[in-house]
């Protein structure tokens, strides 16, 4: 190694010892800077804080200044004490800290009436912290008039501390994902806690038989969801007798099975909306569901209902408009037992997944689905012959049809195009075996109105069918192969 080449390895060994010291330098007087400036900040009077800044932030805001220093935290609970003791709406950034400042607000002023938590994460069973700030906030809510709490655990504590004392002006509770007991909500529901209520969601937990009993006696209520819980069949019983004002039941996911025979026992005029999503009723069960005769969207997806459910539904449901029975084992017999009923209001049907084939698509021609604005007939085992039918004057009204998943290829496209679709705005055509030679058939006019078209999964030559669909529809929303 001769001289310059020493030299220049000693010059760069000085360069990185004097830059690590200037790093050095540097690190110091940036944590100088952050103690100078926090001591400041401590000295700064909490009256200035409230007065001139912390007034001015929304309470989610304030739970991040809160979590500066304990000065900070001191004026921040000063403040939230002071401006939110209404109402408190905010998404749970950092849970310990957003609900630390909730349960001090809570615990120095009780006359909340309006209080909102949500979480952004998953729950934290194990977080007990989290859930003492959770029972202090429950246990103070004593004038509290609507209470939403999403994605934060509620311990059967939690609930006792909240049925302690009587809540006469609450009339809406909201505690989705909140993995309450079936012990726990009963004891919530004790006491006449919940007797002015009128809007109740309970999502996601364990609500089972002993909770439907406290439930049977809340005949206020106009609005319930206990969608993902454990009610089955039994339980459903407790609950036909709290439905005499219901306009709103959603019961998905529950097990009830027969039980729904004795949930619709008893005559009901003002239920509007019920959602039954996949509790494995059986068709027979459905024999009462006329005693609903004011319902107006019914969903019972995921059922077996066979013929016996359809004709229960169309002979019962006079004011039907919505209908979603998906997944049903709906045959081309039950879709004629459908079609003999009496919903001529029906506006939007949904038949996915029922496997009927053409055989159920002649039912169409029936007058009772002339005014029907939206139908969904994918996974059906459609093929052009179902096209055929379908292509009836009674249809004429509609506005979306999906036949995403058949077999409808070229010859189902030029019987759609022979149809009196006039007001046909959506088509979905997903994988359905369409070449690229059935793109000219869409230049029928009966085609002419249609906003969005997905053409999606089918054998196309990209390019070509990309540009063509273009030329024919330069307006149109349109996602192909």
């Amino acid at each position: 190694m001769n001289t310059k080449q020493l030299k220049r390895k000693r010059e760069h060994r000085e360069m990185k010892e004097e830059l690590k010291d200037r790093s050095v330098v540097v690190q110091d007087s940036k944590r100088k800077k952050q103690s100078l400036i926090l001591s400041h900040l401590n000295e700064v009077p909490d009256e200035l804080f409230y007065m001139e800044i912390f007034s001015y932030l929304e309470f989610e805001s304030l739970a991040k200044c809160a979590m500066v220093c304990k000065k900070w935290f001191n004026a921040s609970a000063q403040t939230a004490t002071s401006l939110y003791h209404d109402t408190i709406t905010g998404m749970v950034k950092n849970t310990n800290y957003y609900c630390v400042l909730v349960a001090s607000v809570c615990r120095h002023f009780t006359n909340i009436q309006e209080l909102s938590l949500h979480d952004c994460g998953f729950i934290n069973i194990f977080n007990e912290q989290e859930n003492a700030y959770i029972e202090t906030v429950m246990g103070n809510l004593n004038n509290i008039r609507k209470l939403e709490i999403h994605g934060l655990r509620i311990t059967d504590f939690a609930c006792r501390e909240f049925s302690r004392t009587p809540k006469p002006f609450l009339q809406e509770l909201k505690l989705d994902h909140c993995m309450i007991s079936d012990y726990g909500f009963s004891n919530l529901a004790r006491n006449n806690t919940l007797s002015n209520v009128y809007s109740l969601s309970v999502t996601a937990s364990a609500i089972e038989l002993d909770s439907c009993k406290e439930l049977s006696n809340l005949t206020n209520l106009k609005i319930l969801d206990l969608s993902h819980n454990c009610i089955s069949s039994e339980g459903a019983k407790y609950l036909s007798s709290c439905l005499q004002n219901m306009e709103y039941l959603d019961l998905s996911f529950n097990n009830i099975e027969e039980g729904f025979e004795s949930l619709c026992s008893q005559k009901n005029t003002s239920m509007r909306k019920l959602i039954i999503v996949g509790n494995n009723i059986p068709g027979s069960a459905c024999k009462n569901i006329g005693n609903f005769e004011s319902i107006t969207h019914l969903d019972m997806t995921g059922n077996p209902l066979g013929y016996e459910g359809a004709s229960f539904i169309s002979k019962g449901l006079k004011e039907i408009r919505t209908l979603k029975i998906a997944d049903a084992k709906i045959n081309s017999s039950a879709m004629i037992y459908l079609s003999e009923g009496i919903m001529n209001n029906l506006s939007e049907l949904s038949l996915e997944g029922n496997f009927f084939g053409d055989e159920g698509c002649v039912v169409f021609q029936s007058p009772m689905f002339s005014n029907l604005k939206k139908l969904k007939l994918n996974r059906n085992c459609i093929t052009c012959f179902g096209c055929e039918n379908l292509a009836c004057d009674t249809l004429k009204s509609l506005q979306e049809l999906n036949l995403s998943f058949n077999r409808i290829k070229t010859r189902g496209i030029n019987f759609l195009s022979e149809g009196k679709f006039e007001n046909l705005e959506v088509l979905n055509l997903t994988s359905n075996f369409l070449p690229t030679i059935a793109i000219p058939l869409f230049k029928k006019p009966v085609f002419s109105k249609l906003k969005v078209l997905l053409l999606m999964g089918n054998r196309f030559s990209t390019c070509s069918s990309s540009s063509s669909l273009k030329d024919i529809f330069p307006q149109l929303q349109l996602t192909d192969c």
